[in-house]
């Protein structure tokens, strides 16, 4: 018999919440009986639309890791993946970076302006490809979003090395700016302090 766990997250003060039937009708009854399954996943591709994965800072290497090997080991069709990372730092090589980007159709890199973490480490480490990249203030409509240079062909190693320091970082996102290096940027986005709106229940 397989048993299935789907880890959501955890918080500091917990209140039990009460039971709903929508709840252990539509999510955990179908996730109970995909145990009896030689082949679980189907359950979970059925009956969910789909796999969201985030996460901020180090959390968002860990959800980007974590999105590659879901969709690789099958769990998950890359069609049913979403990835949303904030303030990601530069994750894996440029063959993570190759296969990430093979892998997953819907995944963004968001920024707040001038974070210094997504140009960490600077050395050795690249990114996958999208980075919405917002101003300063991160108001709705002020953000661009750069797809990435196809820095792993071989073909245009040139035109990379004078026009970007790492795979998938353009200059009309963050990495053209200056001085990249605000840890202000980096623990708040859309006006908010990223873990004190978490403790807080998201409220």
């Amino acid at each position: 018999m397989i048993t299935l766990f789907f880890l959501t997250g955890t918080v500091a003060a917990y209140t039990i919440p009460s039971y709903t039937d929508d709840f252990a009708r539509n999510f955990m009854f179908p996730l109970s009986a995909a145990a009896y399954s030689d082949e679980p996943q189907l359950c979970v591709e059925n009956l969910f639309l789909n796999a969201s994965v985030t996460g901020h800072s180090l959390g968002g290497s860990l959800a980007s890791l974590a999105a590659s090997y879901i969709v690789a080991s099958g769990m998950v069709k890359w069609t049913k993946m979403k990835v949303v990372t904030f303030g990601q730092p530069r994750t894996g090589d440029y063959s993570y970076a190759i296969s990430h980007n093979a892998q997953l159709g819907y995944s963004y890199r968001v920024v707040h302006w001038r974070d210094i973490v997504p140009h960490l480490p600077n050395v050795g480490y690249n990114h996958h490809r999208r980075e919405v990249h917002y101003t300063s203030e991160m108001l709705p409509d002020h953000f661009t979003i750069c797809e990435g240079y196809n820095c792993f062909d071989q073909r245009i190693p040139s035109f990379c090395a004078n026009n970007i320091i790492s795979g998938n970082e353009e200059k009309k996102c963050s990495n053209g700016l200056l001085f990249p290096t605000s840890y202000d940027d980096h623990t708040h986005y859309f006006g908010k302090y990223v873990s004190k709106f978490g403790q807080s229940g998201c409220v």
